[in-house]
C-alpha cells in the first residue's frame, strides 16, 4: 500500500485544534480565556487550602460506655442482645484509620447490606473546601438531656406520620399533635424551632441548624442552634413538591401526585426484626403502596418521597430554571 499524502496524515490533538480553529472575526480570545480560567482556579484552590481545619471535638462516649453502645454500628455484626461484636467494630476503625480500600473490603458485616459510603469522608472535593475543613459541633452525649429531647422528637414524628399536615395548625383539635407540642415544650434542652419561645403545632418537625459557636467556645464543642430564615414561613409542604418538573422541553414528572405508602404499616417494631435490621439482614417485608396516586399530605408520604424520588434538589433547580 502507498503512503498517505501529508495532508491526510493523522495530526496530534494540539495540531488538529490549531488547524480547525476558526476565529475569523478575532472575538474568541481562546488563549486568553484559557489562561484566565487556569489562574482563577489556582487562586480559588489556594484560598480554599488556606482555610484552617477547625477543631473536631469528640464527646468521649465511645470510651465512656462498654460494648460501644453509644456509637452507630448498624450493618456491623452484633450479638443476640444487639451489642456490636468488638472485632467487627474494630475492623471498621482500622479501615477508617488506614484509608485503604482493601481494609474497607475486610470490614466484618452482620448481613448482606453494605455500609453507606464509608469511604466518602476520605475523598477530595473538587468544588468548595474539603469536608475536613467544615466544622461540626460536638455531638450530644448519650446521657444528655439534649440527646433525649432529640429522640423524643423523632418518636413523636413516627407517631404522627399518618396525621395530615393540615392538623399542624395552632387551632388544631388533634390530640396527638397537642400531646407532642406539650411534651416538647416541657423539655428545656429541646433545640427545635419555636414561635415566641414556644413549640407550637406550626413549628413541629421544622428544622434548626447547628453551628460551632467559636465566639463563646473556641474549642468548637458548643453548638449554636439557629432557625434558618424562612423555615417557619408558609405551609408545611413546599411549592416545589406541588409543581411539575420541567426537563428538556417536556414535563418529566408530576410530583404533586405519586404512589403513596399504605397508612399504618410498621417495620422493625419487634426485637427480632430490630436485630435483623441492626445486622443488615432483610426482614422479608416490602412496602405496600396505595392504589392510584394522590397529593403528599403527611409525614409518611414525605418519607416515601425521600426514599425513592431521586434528587429533589435537582428537581427544584429544574423548576427554578
Amino acid at each position: 500500500m502507498g503512503s498517505l499524502p501529508d495532508d491526510a496524515k493523522p495530526s496530534s490533538g494540539k495540531d488538529l485544534a490549531s488547524k480547525l480553529r476558526n476565529d475569523t472575526f478575532g472575538t474568541l480570545h481562546s488563549k486568553d480565556l484559557r489562561k484566565k480560567a487556569y489562574k482563577a482556579r489556582i487562586k480559588s484552590a489556594e484560598d480554599e487550602y488556606n482555610q484552617e481545619i477547625p477543631p473536631q471535638p469528640n464527646n468521649g462516649d465511645e470510651t465512656r460506655y462498654p460494648k460501644y453502645i453509644s456509637v452507630a454500628t448498624k450493618g456491623l455484626k452484633h450479638d443476640t442482645n444487639g451489642h456490636v461484636i468488638p472485632a467487627s467494630y474494630k475492623s471498621l476503625l482500622k479501615a477508617l484509620q488506614t484509608g485503604k480500600h482493601q481494609d474497607f473490603e475486610k470490614i466484618i458485616l452482620g448481613g448482606t447490606a453494605k455500609l453507606a459510603d464509608p469511604q466518602g469522608p476520605l475523598t477530595t472535593a473538587l468544588e468548595g473546601i474539603n469536608n475536613s475543613q467544615l466544622a461540626i459541633p460536638q455531638a450530644a452525649r448519650l446521657d444528655s438531656a439534649e440527646l433525649a429531647a432529640d429522640h423524643i422528637e423523632v418518636y413523636w414524628q413516627a407517631l404522627l406520620r399518618d396525621v395530615p399536615f393540615t392538623e399542624y395548625r395552632n387551632d388544631t383539635t388533634n390530640e396527638l399533635v397537642k400531646a407532642a407540642v406539650a411534651e416538647l415544650n416541657s423539655l428545656p434542652a429541646f433545640n427545635g424551632p419555636r414561635q415566641n419561645g414556644n413549640v407550637t403545632p406550626e413549628t413541629l418537625f421544622r428544622s434548626t441548624a447547628a453551628y460551632a459557636d467559636y465566639d463563646t467556645d473556641p474549642t468548637g464543642k458548643t453548638g449554636k442552634y439557629v432557625t434558618p430564615p424562612g423555615t417557619l414561613d408558609g405551609p408545611y409542604i413546599s411549592q416545589f413538591l406541588l409543581r411539575p418538573i420541567p426537563a428538556w422541553g417536556t414535563i418529566a414528572s408530576q410530583p404533586q401526585t405519586r404512589p403513596i405508602q399504605k397508612a399504618g404499616e410498621t417495620f422493625g417494631t419487634t426485637f427480632d426484626e430490630w436485630l435483623k435490621l441492626r445486622n443488615g439482614i432483610s426482614i422479608g417485608k416490602t412496602i405496600t403502596l396505595e392504589t392510584g396516586r394522590r397529593h403528599i399530605i403527611n409525614g409518611r408520604d414525605l418519607a416515601t418521597l425521600a426514599r425513592g424520588s431521586g434528587p429533589t434538589y435537582l428537581h427544584t433547580l429544574q423548576i427554578l430554571s
